[in-house]
């Protein structure tokens, strides 16, 4: 069985902490030769790219836009994030495969929803939401567009990382049901 979760939410919402969380739980899980667990982010390629460009790595709102603009290119002219899932979830035909992607904008969830449901692949997309770091929303065009989505999972990031750590166990208990990972 193969599983795209798509994460989202704004800046500093909580995003790569809980997909630790549930990568430190799917790793609990009895070792199998034919299980691969994946983190992606559909920004990463972009990120490579920006840095040969001379970008220092810094993310003040202007190379957020910049960042966010970039993707844009990628992703018009070679279908870059899609591709680059369609590559990882090609890991193994008798391999199970879990894909954690962060992906911002809608109509690229959207795309990747499609794609998994016609290749048979289970998909979830999360929104991960910090009701504390609202300072930070809204940074560039991609994250404006944050809650332009039905998600089928939200997460509220609103105790401390122990609570975190809780749905994050929930959430991936639901994954490993609903995929029949064993």
């Amino acid at each position: 069985m193969k599983a795209i979760i798509i994460v989202n939410g704004y800046p500093r919402a909580g995003k790569d902490t809980f997909i630790d969380y549930c990568e430190s739980y799917f790793y609990q899980l009895p070792f199998r030769a034919n299980f691969f667990f994946e983190r992606h982010s559909t920004v990463d390629t972009v990120k490579d790219i920006a840095k040969k460009m001379g970008w220092n790595g810094e993310k003040t709102p202007e190379m957020r836009n910049m960042l966010s603009e970039l993707k844009d290119l990628y992703t018009k002219y070679f279908n870059g994030p899609l591709n680059e899932i369609k590559d990882a979830m090609n890991y193994g035909l008798a391999i199970d495969v879990v894909l954690f992607t962060c992906m911002r904008e809608p109509e690229e969830i959207r795309k990747t929803v499609q794609w998994a449901e016609e290749n048979g692949i289970k998909w979830f997309t999360v929104l991960v939401v910090n009701p504390n770091k609202e300072e930070n929303y809204h940074m560039s065009h991609s994250d404006a567009q944050v809650l332009e989505f039905n998600y089928s999972h939200v997460i509220m990031n609103d105790g401390d990382l122990g609570d975190l750590a809780d749905k994050a166990l929930t959430f991936s208990e639901n994954v490993i049901k609903i995929c029949n990972f064993k």
